[in-house]
């Protein structure tokens, strides 16, 4: 007779900080270099990756998913990634359409973000919408090119914007 053991996974808490988000002005938006968006076959076919934008002006990253069917999609972790320029080039708030989500000061490329913490509701893109993550930088961004986020949904698949 075979004996099964449960086991339990207890997740890793993620550290949050308070800040004060950067007002932001209506000023261009340039969109740099050739953004390349990637679905892993097979899965996730229902998030398409938009057109990934650096504005310097507010000092923030942005990625557009849109679901385009089915129902929606939860996000549970984002792996960033972006050239350490200046060398203490941080993130330090995610927002969600110009929402808040989360405060951190997270540094030193790539970083894991983990947005398990946060209500099913701020994660979900539901069907037919667009959201737009926005990656806030703590520091005058001199990079338009080199940015990399990898998005998991609960789905178990993942997307990726890229520039």
């Amino acid at each position: 007779m075979l004996a099964l053991t449960p086991t339990a996974t207890v997740p890793t808490p993620t550290p949050t900080a308070s800040a004060t988000l950067p007002t932001a002005t209506d000023t261009p938006t340039a969109t740099t270099g050739s953004p390349t968006a990637t679905n892993t076959p097979g899965t996730c076919a229902s998030i398409s990756v938009g057109t990934l934008t650096v504005n310097t002006a507010t000092n923030t990253v942005t990625l557009p998913l849109t679901n385009t069917t089915g129902g929606a999609e939860i996000i549970s972790t984002i792996i960033a990634e972006w050239i350490d320029n200046p060398a203490d080039q941080r993130i330090n708030a995610l927002q969600r359409d110009g929402t808040p989500l989360l405060y951190a000061n997270w540094s030193t490329p790539p970083v894991t973000i983990n947005l398990g913490s946060l209500p099913a509701s701020d994660r979900s893109i539901l069907p037919t919408t667009t959201v737009n993550l926005e990656f806030v930088f703590g520091t005058t961004i001199v990079e338009l090119n080199g940015y990399k986020f990898t998005i998991f949904f609960q789905s178990n698949c993942q997307v990726e914007g890229s520039n």
